[in-house]
């Protein structure tokens, strides 16, 4: 009986109840052995019958605790599991997150790529057209320049010829000076020839007197003035000479220039249309090179046709 009592006083609270009636039976039955006999017998296997369906109920809770234990334990370890899980699925959320904000920016950042491609075939194609029309200028400038220079080699020859044509001036009227130049020398020898005439005119009049001295004064005077006339005309043969000689060599320095304008000018020629086919073929061909393949073509067009602009040297023969 007292170890009936001391596992009652184990017992939990919701078994507490059975052994306070158990522990009433157990008190109670020595007072009932005082009894008759007959009455005795029953109550006690009554109570045995009762202590072992608490004990077996006891087991049998003792089993239903250790079930549920096993349940708060596996429950907890669910539990545990499940908070993985959580923090599984929030780190997932957080990584799901992340990607997005970098989903976002890498999108943010085609975009912007995207604009700023936008932006540079529009300032590629702003820069071809820019560069076509400056080609354009540019083969217009160049025409223009070759018919400047033609223009300007014609008006070349012009003054050339205007100088030619006074030089051919200058010779006439020195073919004219040296026509007058022989007639005043046949005019001296004429007076050459009348001083002779004279003097032997005034041979003849030393005979008489008064007549051949007339006759002499008069040759005489006219021997000065044919002298006097003779000095002027070889004075100005002089003059016709040295303004001739003049002329000849102004004539020489003319034809001089005109060569070496003429020298100048073809080598000038020919260094800007060497300069401008190399600056075509090169720096062109570079900047064709740069070009978009869009752009490439047409860049290859005005290269070809900036290339045939030349300026032709035999213009200037």
């Amino acid at each position: 009986m007292s170890s009936a009592i001391h596992s009652c006083g184990r017992r939990r609270a919701g078994d507490r109840g059975r052994c306070r009636t158990l522990l009433v039976v157990l008190t109670a039955a020595p007072l009932l052995t005082l009894g008759p006999a007959d009455a005795a017998v029953p109550s006690l296997e009554d109570a045995q019958r009762e202590l072992e369906g608490a004990t077996a109920e006891q087991a049998a809770g003792d089993d239903r605790l250790r079930d549920l234990d096993e349940e708060l334990v596996a429950g907890e370890e669910e539990l545990t599991r499940l908070e993985e899980q959580l923090g599984q699925l929030m780190s997932g959320v957080e990584e799901a997150r992340a990607a997005e904000a970098r989903a976002r920016h890498r999108s943010e950042v085609a975009r912007q790529r995207r604009a700023g491609a936008r932006s540079n075939l529009d300032e590629a194609q702003a820069q071809l057209a820019e560069h076509a029309r400056l080609m354009e200028a540019h083969a217009v400038r160049v025409y223009t320049g070759r018919a400047a220079a033609t223009r300007g080699v014609g008006w070349l020859n012009g003054l050339v010829g205007s100088a030619g044509d006074q030089a051919i001036e200058r010779m006439a009227y020195l073919e004219v000076l040296g026509a007058r130049d022989i007639q005043l020398l046949e005019s001296s020898q004429a007076a050459v020839h009348a001083e002779r005439g004279a003097r032997q005119r005034l041979l003849d009049a030393e005979a008489g007197a008064e007549r051949a001295e007339r006759e002499a004064v008069q040759a005489g005077e006219q021997a000065l003035a044919l002298v006097a006339e003779q000095k002027e005309a070889l004075a100005a043969a002089q003059r016709a000479q040295q303004e001739r000689g003049a002329l000849l060599a102004q004539l020489e320095d003319d034809q001089s220039a005109r060569a070496a304008l003429i020298r100048r000018l073809e080598a000038r020629t020919q260094g800007v249309a060497a300069q401008l086919e190399a600056g075509i073929g090169l720096g062109m061909g570079e900047w064709v090179y740069r070009l978009p393949p869009a752009g490439q073509q047409f860049g290859s067009a005005i290269v070809r046709a900036a290339s045939s602009v030349s300026i032709d040297p035999r213009l200037l023969a």
